[in-house]
């Protein structure tokens, strides 16, 4: 990521992201899970906070290695993170793994 400014943006498009599916998917299957949506839901909200901020605050400003092994680091957590809650959404959706 080129600057903090995108790299927040890119999170917070992102969440959005997922959060829309998310809804869409508690609301497209009246029979899914209403509780575990809404836990899925709020697990996108703190994700979103977390992220944007942890991208804000990084350790090492003084060493560019430390710094760039941080964003680093940030941007697998997220991916891992992303790719949990999707398939947390596919499962709520009734899509399995092989669909996907």
């Amino acid at each position: 990521m080129a600057n903090k400014r995108l790299l927040k943006k890119e999170i917070s498009a992102i969440s959005d992201a997922l959060f829309a599916e998310a809804l869409f998917s508690i609301l497209q299957r009246p029979e899914s899970d209403k509780e575990k949506g809404e836990q899925l839901l709020s697990r996108i909200v703190r994700l979103n906070e977390e992220f944007v901020r942890r991208a804000h605050r990084p350790s090492g400003n003084g060493n560019r290695s430390i710094v760039k092994q941080y964003y680093r680091k940030l941007v697998d957590d997220l991916v891992v993170e992303v790719e949990s809650i999707a398939g947390e959404i596919n499962e709520l959706s009734g899509i399995k793994e092989a669909e996907a």
